[in-house]
């Protein structure tokens, strides 16, 4: 992704949403695998961060990542 935004074919869109949302999301993504590996996910949303400006999609594809690569 970082290529494609030096190259300009993907632009990062800034806006307000809520990181739990895009955590809970990561977390449902991976854990499936988390399971078959026997490997157990916790998440617990601090709620005095609630909102948060920038890309969704980035953020939600980082934690999606950094969340896979952990459980591999």
């Amino acid at each position: 992704d970082w290529s494609r935004i030096e190259n300009g074919t993907m632009q990062i869109e800034s806006a307000p949403f809520v990181p739990a949302e895009a955590a809970a999301f990561a977390v449902g993504v991976v854990s499936n695998a988390a399971m078959k590996k026997k490997i157990g996910l916790d998440f617990q949303p601090n709620s005095s961060f609630e909102e948060f400006n920038g890309d969704h999609r980035a953020c939600q594809q980082i934690l999606i990542n950094l969340l896979s690569n952990a459980v591999k």
